[in-house]
């Protein structure tokens, strides 16, 4: 490799270095935008919950853009330091190559990317089961609602209040 081609790297590198503290930045980020987002659900406060995922969707865009854009400099590195290579080397296999200036830092930014993904991953869940919790807790005060303003008093064949009477009331849930 010439010294050219290892100035090249060098920078490819550095930018990968940099690139890898912008996707972690984002999740970290991402990861407040969720636990505003439970808590907007904890607390049933829809503006703050359209808020929240509006920031979700908006930091989600971000760290997509942000991955398209290592993938692409991963695919161009490791072409550089592994000629013929088919396949992209893994960020793993491709920090191992790093000098040691660098080796270190890309190491710990990798490391905490793991776990703020696995963090990610796990508010995600959370927040998933919060929302699905609150739609059935809705969905049944809603039932019970109906059940009580249209005296059907009758169940279904699917056990759920028939529909098929006719309402003498409704409710206004703005006021």
């Amino acid at each position: 490799m010439t010294m050219l081609g290892r100035e090249d790297v060098a920078r490819a590198f550095t930018a990968l270095q940099k690139l890898l503290a912008a996707q972690l930045e984002v999740q970290q980020q991402l990861i407040s935008a969720l636990e505003e987002k439970r808590e907007a659900v904890r607390t049933a406060d829809i503006g703050a919950l359209e808020a929240a995922s509006l920031r979700e969707d908006t930091l989600l865009r971000r760290l997509q853009d942000l991955e398209g854009k290592r993938r692409t400099l991963v695919g161009g590195l490791s072409q550089t330091v592994s000629p013929g290579c088919e396949a992209p080397l893994t960020l793993s296999e491709l920090i191992a190559l790093a000098d040691e200036a660098v080796r270190g830092r890309l190491e710990e930014l990798a490391a905490e990317m793991r776990a703020t993904a696995a963090s990610v991953r796990r508010q995600s869940a959370i927040l998933r089961q919060a929302s699905d919790a609150l739609g059935r807790h809705l969905g049944g005060i809603l039932q019970t609602m109906h059940s009580a303003l249209s005296r059907a008093g009758v169940y279904g064949n699917r056990g759920t209040v028939a529909y098929s009477a006719p309402l003498d009331a409704s409710l206004d849930l703005q006021s």
